[in-house]
């Protein structure tokens, strides 16, 4: 009988002792703030509203931490509201907790050589179905696994368990990054990661987002192929390659990048779009990435724009053209400072999307203008464009009846034209 109050007595002993230190901690901190968990964002804007975005405030981060990345334009917002720059400072050196970690899936090696250490079978069959594994169990697995003496339970396990494929590393700290586009954070974040796991094609694609927000294009482009190699079935490799070959013809007029760019988008139109689970982890890490039918409406716009014929245009002499387009008319202009008395005009209303298009030809040799049919055809994605034209007549800038009747008696030698461009804007 003097057990039952002696333990009584014992418990109210120990609640009242691990009771003192949670009390005192909750004197040193500002009341409405659990003393055990990192601050959040809304209780560290609350702390500088009651005054403690000083150095004691600073201290308090210090000690607890915070459970948030702290942006620059979140710091600033503080700043403005009366935080000290040790307050910011502490905010800037805190590091949001790492996430606990699951237990992870058994993998082939691991269930192996726990047979062969002598585990008992029905001990590994409860760790399958408890941890899950993270491979496709193969007939020829099993039938090893029957041999080191796995019995028909952990068959079964094996057959059944949920099949859990392991991330190559974990990427909340990244997805974090990514979402409050901390380009420069996540990308030194993903470099270390992809160190550790070159084969993982998910975060190459990630890497290769995170070199192209930065601007590094050229390197994007690598870790995308890397990418595609790994799972050809990603097509946000296959998009963001497109595009970096896009931002590199805009900046350096590189043609081949242009044509790489409308390959590339071909690609993703005419692709179809898989159920790939890696495609799935990539939208959870890119949260705002189109979907694969928005993408490829997308692509189908950049690619038509790419192709089409409107733009600067250069022969081999040097002659600079335009290819304007309305709605109703399109034209192909010279510019006569850079081609003398040697230059084509053309002029149509077929639409841009026939090839090759049909449409009235100028062309002047020396002091002759023969006007006739014409027809421009587009080809290499847009890169390059030929005239072709069959004049009528020849008429003279100046020369009276002489110069007609030169003009004329040469449309026949001189009235066929052909001019070849290629792209310069």
């Amino acid at each position: 009988m003097w057990r039952r109050p002696v333990m009584t007595i014992l418990m109210l002993i120990i609640a009242v002792i691990l009771t003192l230190p949670l009390r005192a901690q909750q004197k040193a901190v500002a009341p409405g703030f659990s003393p055990a968990k990192p601050f959040t964002e809304e209780q560290v804007s609350n702390m500088v509203r009651d005054g403690l975005g000083d150095e004691s405030g600073a201290k308090l981060i210090e000690q607890r931490g915070i459970d948030f990345a702290a942006a620059e334009d979140f710091l600033q917002n503080l700043k403005a509201a009366g935080a000290s720059e040790a307050f910011l400072n502490a905010l800037r050196a805190a590091k949001p907790p790492a996430p606990a970690r699951a237990k992870k899936p058994l993998n082939q090696v691991q269930v192996f050589a726990l047979l062969v250490g002598q585990v008992p079978s029905h001990r590994v069959t409860m760790l399958v179905e408890e941890r899950g594994i993270d491979f496709e169990p193969t007939d020829d697995y099993l039938q090893q696994i029957r041999i080191i003496d796995g019995d028909d339970e952990l068959i079964r396990a094996l057959k059944n368990a949920k099949v859990i494929k392991p991330p190559s590393v974990e990427l909340e700290l990244q997805a974090q990054y990514i979402r409050d586009e901390m380009w420069d954070e996540a990308l030194a974040s993903l470099k270390e990661a992809v160190s550790k796991q070159q084969f993982d094609p998910v975060l190459r694609v990630a890497l290769g987002e995170a070199l192209f927000r930065t601007g590094d294009y050229e390197q994007a482009i690598r870790e995308l192929e890397t990418a595609k190699k790994l799972d050809a079935n990603l097509w946000q490799a296959t998009q963001r390659m497109a595009d970096a070959h896009l931002k590199i013809w805009e900046l350096k007029k590189s043609l081949p990048d242009r044509v790489l760019a409308c390959e590339l988008y071909q690609e993703l139109v005419s692709s179809p779009s898989p159920n790939d689970p890696n495609s799935e982890r990539l939208a959870a890490l890119f949260p705002n990435w189109n979907d694969g039918t928005s993408e490829k409406s997308e692509a189908q716009s950049r690619l038509a724009k790419l192709e089409s014929p409107v733009g600067t245009w250069e022969t081999d002499q040097g002659g600079i053209y335009f290819f304007h387009a309305s709605p109703t008319e399109w034209s192909l202009e010279s510019d006569r400072r850079t081609t003398g008395e040697h230059w084509v005009g053309v002029t149509g209303t077929t639409p841009l999307t026939e090839m090759p298009l049909s449409g009235l030809g100028r062309h002047r040799l020396g002091n002759c203008i023969y006007v006739g049919s014409a027809e421009i055809a587009v080809s290499g994605h847009g890169t390059k464009l030929d005239v072709t034209g069959t004049a009528r007549t020849g008429v003279p800038l100046e020369g009276g009846r002489v110069g007609l009747q030169v003009c004329a008696e040469s449309t026949t030698i001189y009235g066929n034209f052909e001019f070849h461009f290629v792209r310069k804007e």
